[in-house]
């Protein structure tokens, strides 16, 4: 079996994160992850650019912490506290290509299924095939008792991934999954040289 290099900072990343809440809905298997058409694409004013060369569009006054491998966001800075996530606050994890590679390559749904097999805090919903924005990606909910959100696992180009982790407390993940959503549509790999 294929081995996900995630390394150590996946239960450091899933305690710093607080984000968004899934829509496990049996009677739709593969979802379409794109941008709301209600958005306002006003909101995403500012773009943050990773020394690994990930970027994507984001709110003004979101606040970005960078270590070798992954990106945190999030809306306030309290937000990096999952255990005690509070009702408008929301936050992510995305983990460049490095972190999320498998050897010899993997599909969107294999490294969702690889990252829910080694966490043990959360449980994960079933892993859904899906778009965002132009490319594929897989999406699986992630349920805790004080936390709710989803994995996404996005293709950006054959056998690159990137994972994006977005928690947020119980019941908050429907008003902020669109927005999270289109931030995820903004997302671009450049390999720095």
């Amino acid at each position: 079996m294929r081995k996900l290099r995630l390394s150590y900072t996946l239960l450091l990343l899933l305690m710093l994160l607080v984000s968004c809440q899934s829509d496990d809905n049996p009677a739709d298997p593969k979802p379409t992850l794109t941008p709301a058409a209600t958005a306002d694409p006003f909101t995403l004013t500012e773009t943050y650019t990773s020394p690994a060369g990930i970027s994507f569009q984001h709110p003004a006054g979101w606040i970005m912490r960078y270590q070798t491998g992954y990106i945190t966001a999030a809306n306030q800075v309290e937000a990096f506290n999952v255990e005690s996530a509070q009702p408008g606050q929301v936050a992510f994890m995305l983990m460049e290509p490095s972190l999320a590679a498998v050897n010899g390559g993997a599909t969107p749904a294999e490294i969702l299924t690889l990252y829910a097999a080694q966490e043990t805090q959360m449980t994960f919903g079933s892993i859904k095939s899906a778009t965002v924005g132009d490319k594929n990606a897989a999406r699986a909910s992630i349920k805790q008792a004080t936390l709710e959100g989803f994995a996404l696992a996005i293709e950006m180009e054959p056998d690159t991934n990137v994972l994006l982790i977005a928690l947020a407390a119980p019941g908050e993940l429907a008003a902020f999954e669109p927005l999270l959503l289109d931030i995820a549509a903004t997302i671009q790999y450049e390999p720095a040289n």
